[in-house]
């Protein structure tokens, strides 16, 4: 059963309410919280998410089961996006895929924690049992704030992005088992008196 939407604090003390993407009542604004973006933002995404017809591809493909998308609003406007995502068939099949955008002015609040959080549950079930990560090696932010979530760094995969401006990028690959970042974010979350208040609606 999926879970439903949650209410955290963040650590400078605001509320956000973390909740599936709805692809009919949120693509217009999931769009325009990533066309805002700064140009150096979305150029650390694997794909121009200023073309709406790529959005909207991607909010296709939320089935529950091997494809999770959810996002963090603040006073009704969407915040965060993240996502996890696998390949079913494979070898990989018990391996997700996950990234985080963040608006920049409310990064290190703990925004990736509780999106992560809240993937990593409505993911348990379907049989995910690792998670990875790709980060452009230049970003040593999002590194950090992956290995804080649990993310231990593997290799780097040499000129391996080409950004919107055409350039090559190398990426950091990260990984590691789901139950030793639900650990960390566990951790971290009580910590940062982050956790979700009020349980309810929550595997």
């Amino acid at each position: 059963m999926p879970i439903q939407s949650s209410r955290a604090r963040i650590s400078d003390g605001q509320y956000v309410v973390v909740r599936a993407v709805d692809r009919s009542r949120d693509l217009a604004a999931l769009l325009a919280f990533l066309e805002a973006l700064p140009a150096e933002v979305r150029q650390t995404l694997p794909y121009d998410v200023r073309d709406p017809r790529i959005v909207d591809a991607h909010l296709a493909q939320i089935d529950g089961q091997h494809h999770w998308r959810a996002i963090a609003l603040l006073n009704d406007l969407i915040v965060a996006d993240a996502s996890l995502d696998r390949e079913p068939f494979g070898w990989a099949r018990h391996v997700a895929l996950f990234r985080a955008v963040v608006r920049p002015d409310l990064e290190r609040r703990g925004l990736r924690h509780l999106l992560c959080d809240w993937l990593i549950e409505a993911a348990r079930e379907a049989g995910v049992e690792r998670l990875t990560a790709e980060v452009l090696a230049d970003h040593g932010h999002e590194v950090r704030v992956l290995e804080r979530l649990g993310f231990v760094q593997e290799f780097t995969r040499r000129s391996f992005a080409k950004g919107l401006d055409g350039r090559l990028h190398d990426v950091l690959v990260l990984s590691n088992d789901l139950d030793v970042v639900w650990r960390q974010l566990e951790d971290h979350l009580s910590d940062m008196d982050s956790y979700f208040p009020g349980m309810a609606g929550r595997n």
